[in-house]
């Protein structure tokens, strides 16, 4: 896709590169984190990527090189219509996160967990108006860490 890191992802990336960002948690779905070269193990993609579909059967999550959404589909239908790659039986579903839909558990946790952990927290671009997202800001707060807000909404 064509869709570029801006001058922000990397700009993270190198503050990833330097040890100074422990954990990046991001409700973009565009995978531009992981192109501007910040390691998929320390991203938490709370509303899922659109490049990422999920094994039903076998729960291996594939990365495509295309977006995975299938836009004749009603938003909250995410199958893919396409079998896995590993277990080559079980049907594949999106991995985005609709408004109205719960998070996945593992992603919330991780997000969670992170935030309470962080000595300092940066945001970017967000109204912090949704919840649960908005929440993990308060919680650095309430364990004693830092906040800086970068917001020209």
């Amino acid at each position: 896709h064509s869709l570029r890191p801006t001058f922000c992802h990397r700009a993270i990336a190198a503050l990833v590169a330097q040890g100074k960002v422990k954990h990046l948690i991001t409700t973009n779905v565009d995978n531009l984190h992981q192109k501007s070269g910040v390691p998929e193990d320390m991203i938490t993609e709370i509303h899922g990527n659109v490049f990422l579909e999920v094994c039903l059967e076998c729960g291996y999550r594939h990365k495509a090189g295309v977006p995975v959404r299938i836009y004749g589909n009603d938003d909250w239908d995410h199958a893919t219509h396409r079998t896995c790659t590993h277990c080559r039986q079980g049907p594949t579903v999106d991995t985005i996160v609709n408004f109205g839909e719960l998070l996945p558990q593992s992603q919330f946790m991780k997000a969670y967990t992170s935030s309470h952990k962080a000595d300092l927290m940066l945001v970017f671009g967000s109204s912090l108006t949704v919840p649960p997202s908005n929440e993990f800001p308060n919680n650095c707060l309430k364990t004693g860490g830092r906040l800086i807000i970068c917001n020209m909404m």
